[in-house]
């Protein structure tokens, strides 16, 4: 493993018990995910949909034969033998869930996009420090061995300063009127599905939040976008001769399948991350005394790939609980604030306001 924090073998032996608000696809994905973890255990399921939860629970019953259906939410937050709750219902219920469990001290682990905006986004944070309690937000790309290893090698300078990233992420998620992705009440459109990846990579290659962005949408017959573009300018770097900018160009859509590739560019070299939301390869080329990238790469990195890549982010929040970590240093709240806010200054460019946000 590379976590650079520590390995779940350091921890006790314990049945870590984590259970599921929300059981939709994405939960089904975690729990296969658990299953390469011995530690873990699946421990039951709510839902605000009767029934839902007790289908869910019977599918994983050979395996977790004493995984409960909970009646709600609140009865699964009364249960003190869950050591953390997954929140994977839709991003504008997001954040009422998690503070639910939160203000019953039970640890969250938050899918991605965080919540609706940065204001829901600080009443998570607000209700995890009140109660001392562990919030980490589920951007599972973030823990995949290949993200972890582009991480380092940008640390340590292997493609000297990074002055641009390029990236391309788009699938077809909207061949309905009645999908979740086109509705603006459930959070539709192609910035919070898909655009929260690319935007929270940025953040975790560059450190910090964009100081410029300009962008532009094409927005669906409902009035969320279905497409967009971004430049993003994170700085500026001292040359030789000139001052360089630090940018990012980014295209996302729903409408459309693209390449869903990562372009990182440096002084020294580029690193190309293959699918880079669920990272399964990257290559590192380094630049020649003409400035010409290598034409096979100076470094790859492709490890075999496990399970389903799930099971990285939950060993992430044992660890951290069971260590009485509050918060986890690989995504630390204070970034997923950060990334949240920056979502909400590109909404704010194409004007676009959830129903929800009228009332808050």
């Amino acid at each position: 493993m590379l976590f650079p924090y520590g390995h779940i073998k350091e921890i006790p032996m314990k049945r870590f018990r984590f259970a599921i608000a929300g059981p939709g696809g994405i939960a089904h994905k975690f729990v296969e995910g658990l299953k390469q973890l011995p530690e873990a255990e699946f421990a039951g399921a709510a839902s605000r949909t009767p029934g839902r939860a007790s289908e869910f629970v019977d599918e994983y019953r050979g395996l977790y034969p004493e995984a409960r259906a909970y009646d709600s939410y609140e009865e699964m937050a009364g249960d003190s033998s869950i050591d953390a709750v997954y929140v994977s219902n839709l991003h504008p219920q997001h954040a009422e869930t998690a503070v639910l469990f939160l203000n019953h001290c039970m640890p969250v682990l938050c899918e991605k996009p965080f919540a609706l905006n940065s204001k829901e986004t600080r009443k998570m944070l607000d209700a995890a420090a009140s109660n001392h309690t562990f919030l980490m937000e589920a951007m599972w790309t973030r823990f995949l061995p290949v993200n972890i290893r582009v991480k380092e090698w940008i640390r340590t300078g292997r493609i000297g300063d990074v002055l641009t990233v390029m990236s391309d992420f788009g699938m077809m998620l909207m061949s309905s009127s009645d999908l979740r992705t086109v509705v603006p009440e459930k959070g539709g459109g192609a910035l919070l599905d898909l655009g929260i990846y690319p935007v929270s990579y940025l953040s975790m290659i560059f450190g910090h939040a964009p100081v410029g962005i300009t962008t532009e949408a094409a927005m669906t017959f409902s009035g969320v976008d279905a497409s967009f573009g971004a430049i993003m300018k994170y700085g500026e770097i001292d040359g030789n001769l000139a001052r360089s900018a630090q940018t990012a160009c980014l295209t996302v859509a729903i409408d459309r399948n693209l390449s869903q590739t990562m372009n990182i560019i440096g002084t020294k070299g580029v690193i190309r991350v293959n699918k880079f939301w669920m990272a399964d390869r990257a290559d590192l080329y380094t630049f020649s005394d003409s400035g010409e990238p290598a034409e096979t790469p100076t470094l790859s990195y492709a490890p075999e790939w496990i399970g389903n890549g799930y099971q990285y982010e939950a060993e992430e929040v044992m660890r951290c609980v069971m260590a009485g970590v509050k918060e986890s240093p690989v995504m630390p709240l204070s970034e997923s604030l950060s990334v949240m806010e920056t979502l909400d200054a590109i909404r704010r460019e194409w004007r676009l306001v959830y129903p929800q946000e009228r009332e808050q």
